[in-house]
């Protein structure tokens, strides 16, 4: 009984599913307590739905870092790509935003809103899959900026999807901003 009960902890996680909940702990306080006042539990969800003439992911994270763990910060991000035409490129709609509230002075904030609108291109090599991705984006700051984002997604699955490997590489170029690259 044990055996079988590790397996369903081990292995049905990891199916492949449209939707995702996590939790996570940030130790950022024990990390760096001198610009941290504490840890605190993150919330993350993700939704992903795909068909042939596009696909929608949403994003939402909330970090549990107010008053007795309640919302402090709440952010969202969503994407649609949609195709209506023969050749493999999307159309791609992006927005991200959110708002948090700052201890200890009780002030609200906003995280900009961002929205970008570009072009992605999918494609397949062997049992890897790709996407390659490029948008403008319009960041809402006191002085707005326009930036072009440059987006490489990889990924492939192992024993049949149990598993699979991916990453993302974002290279943004901002007209507030110096020239940046991220890794996800």
């Amino acid at each position: 009984m044990k055996i079988f009960i590790f397996y369903l902890i081990c292995f049905i996680p990891v199916s492949l599913s449209t939707q995702n909940l996590q939790l996570h702990y940030d130790l950022r306080h024990s990390l760096d307590p001198q610009f941290n006042s504490k840890n605190f539990p993150t919330l993350y969800f993700e939704y992903f739905k795909g068909d042939d003439s596009g696909s929608f992911l949403m994003k939402i994270q909330s970090d549990l870092i107010g008053e007795k763990n309640n919302i402090g910060k709440f952010y969202m991000q969503t994407s649609k790509s949609l195709k209506f035409w023969e050749p493999k490129i999307y159309l791609q709609i992006q927005y991200s935003g959110g708002l948090g509230i700052a201890e200890p002075g009780q002030y609200g904030y906003y995280i900009t809103n961002a929205f970008s609108i570009g072009a992605s291109y999918p494609f397949q090599l062997n049992n890897a899959y790709f996407n390659a991705l490029r948008c403008y984006t319009y960041n809402a700051f006191t002085k707005p900026s326009n930036d072009i984002l440059f987006s490489f997604y990889w990924g492939f699955g192992l024993w049949n999807y149990q598993c699979v490997l991916s990453r993302i590489n974002l290279f943004k170029y901002s007209s507030n901003l110096s020239y940046f690259s991220r890794k996800i």
